[in-house]
């Protein structure tokens, strides 16, 4: 049935540049724009050469993950609750800093503790996790290509998703976005492949199961990482896909009674087991965290309708001109399916009243498998103009260098600016590289084109994190730790250990054991709730009997440890860094 959409008409038929598997019906769309002729379309990349290519990618994926201390407050948070669980064998009832903590399922953390467990609390096992998810996202891609289109397309959408800036950044992070984004790509892949399974004329793979189970498996793993999201963002995109291709069998290419079975299966036991220990879990977990924090700013992360605009510019280096390009080719039903996703990703969080960048991670792989899905279509024109979003991308970094080293170079921590710029010179140097060698292939077809990009954006977005630690003690309790550490050698697990109106979520970490909160509560109130017995005593009470306690510490802010000093408290100081102290009482 003809119809429109914009100004493009579409009409049912068979998509075109697909040669494996065969298919017998799908959606297109056609544009008036006349494009220069299409490369020709390159044999995939040899075996011995793609696993070159494979190492040297996993190689650099690895370098570096502990290169720098983690970060306050999401790997130190994260991590802490991992170690917590680790040591405490509890793997039902997450806890933070020793208080019960239900804001996130438990996924990541029990990844987190068994990795601790095997190879013991570093930087490095701590990042483990995350980037494994990175890495996983990109197989992930491959594989499902593998078997919707050939080898060639799948080696593409792997340099693609292995070469996107915002999943090499994230996939060298703690966070939970990073796992989400892993399990709904698998998701997206699942989708994917049900709808395109449906035109198949090939009769034993319409009968393939995998593309049902990498759904309902997806959205498992995405909901034990992050909650409802998992199931929203598929569930929507499947319906907006429906109405818009007009295609209503496509309601049945997911199998959906074995499906919801198989979800529940992965989901109920934990699910169960937390509130039957923990009463209060589904009040807390179901309305707080998740329609609370979706329709009020209670985490007061309040930000512009276009806060997430910058982040996918930015976050899609280097295939912002690909994008533009791809736009312009012929659309099927699946291609439909991966940009409602990506749309209504965009949307969905934008209209939120709780945002941070790494929200919107699940459109990245999504935009990968579009992409590549017409790459051999594109012109040498288009290929050679999509290399100036790179090229302005290390252009915007040399702009970033020149004005840090133009700042006067002040004592302390203030230099750490001026360190950093030899990184973001590096970085800036990768791009630029990777840019013109680009340009030099973009003849020789299109896995040939984005081969240098991807290095070149691992490499730059390497830099940018290696080079990071240089700025360890502004986000950091690393140093500080090992700074008190080495003054108090007989520092145990069960000396007092206050936190006086302030707190950081990588001490206990790198302290290797809870600490006791004076006058501060913010994300731990819950768990004080539940617990008051937990709580420390107020901040007056603790000055009162300061000088009665035995050998103790304090974590006080500047400011604190002003006042702490104007009122003539006796303390020792014992370690600094540009935001707190540690003082003891002996």
């Amino acid at each position: 049935m003809p119809g429109s959409i914009g100004c493009c008409e579409w009409k049912i038929g068979p998509p075109s540049g697909v040669s494996s598997p065969h298919y017998n019906n799908g959606m297109s769309f056609s544009s008036a724009a006349a494009l220069d002729a299409p490369t020709a379309s390159a044999s995939p990349i040899s075996t011995p050469a793609w696993v070159l290519i494979c190492a040297a990618i996993v190689a650099i994926w690895f370098i570096g993950l502990g290169s720098r201390p983690l970060l306050s407050p999401d790997e130190g948070r994260y991590s802490e609750i991992a170690r917590e669980m680790a040591v405490s064998n509890d793997f039902v009832t997450p806890r933070l800093n020793g208080l019960k903590y239900f804001e996130k399922p438990p996924l990541h953390y029990w990844l987190g503790a068994l990795t601790f467990k095997a190879f013991g609390q570093s930087d490095t096992t701590a990042r483990l996790v995350p980037a494994l998810y990175g890495l996983g996202i990109g197989f992930a891609v491959y594989f499902s290509l593998c078997w919707l289109r050939d080898r060639n397309t799948a080696q593409q959408g792997f340099l693609v998703a292995m070469g996107t800036c915002w999943i090499i950044a994230m996939g060298h992070f703690i966070a939970l976005d990073i796992g989400l984004a892993f399990w709904l790509t698998l998701c997206v892949c699942g989708l994917l492949g049900c709808i395109e399974r449906l035109d198949m004329n090939d009769t034993a793979a319409r009968r393939h199961r995998w593309p049902d189970y990498w759904v309902w498996v997806g959205m498992a793993g995405g909901f034990l990482s992050k909650g409802l999201i998992a199931g929203v963002l598929p569930v929507a995109t499947m319906i907006l896909t429906v109405v818009l291709a007009r295609r209503w069998q496509l309601l049945s290419a997911v199998r959906w009674v074995p499906g919801v079975f198989v979800f529940a299966a992965l989901v109920l036991p934990w699910l169960l087991l937390v509130q039957w220990s923990n009463p209060n879990f589904f009040e807390f977990f179901f309305v707080r965290e998740h329609f609370q924090r979706f329709t009020s700013p209670i985490h007061r992360r309040v930000e512009p309708w276009w806060f997430f605009i910058p982040v996918l510019l930015m976050g899609g280096l280097p295939w912002l001109g690909l994008w533009l390009a791809r736009v312009q080719r012929r659309l099927n039903t699946g291609d439909l399916m991966l940009l409602v996703w990506s749309g209504f990703t965009m949307l969905f969080f934008s209209s939120s009243s709780s945002k941070l960048p790494s929200y919107i991670l699940p459109i990245f792989p999504a935009l990968a498998l579009w992409l590549v899905r017409a790459g051999p279509d594109l012109s040498v024109r288009a290929l050679r103009l999509a290399t100036l979003a790179p090229l302005l991308g290390a252009m915007a970094l040399v702009v970033v260098a020149y004005r840090l080293s133009a700042q006067p170079i002040a004592a302390g921590l203030a230099g750490s600016d001026y360190l950093y710029v030899p990184w973001i010179d590096a970085a800036a140097l990768a791009m630029l590289i990777a840019s013109v060698l680009a340009w030099r292939q973009a003849a020789r077809g299109f896995s040939a084109f984005v081969l240098p990009l991807t290095f070149g954006m691992l490499v730059a977005t390497q830099c940018l994190q290696w080079g990071h630690g240089v700025m360890h003690e502004r986000f950091s309790s690393k140093a500080l730790a090992e700074r008190f550490q080495a003054s108090e050698p007989d520092f145990s697990a069960t000396t007092p250990f206050y936190c006086v109106g302030t707190y950081d979520q990588t001490l206990p970490f790198y302290l290797k054991r809870s600490l006791t909160l004076v006058g501060y509560r913010d994300e731990m109130d819950m768990g004080l709730t539940l617990e008051p017995q937990l709580n420390g005593p107020s901040e007056a009470q603790l000055r009162a009997d300061w000088d009665r306690l035995p050998r103790s510490y304090a974590l006080l802010d500047l400011k604190a440890y002003e006042s702490w000093q104007s009122d003539g408290m006796r303390m020792r100081e014992v370690s600094r860094n540009a935001r707190r102290v540690i003082v003891a009482n002996r």
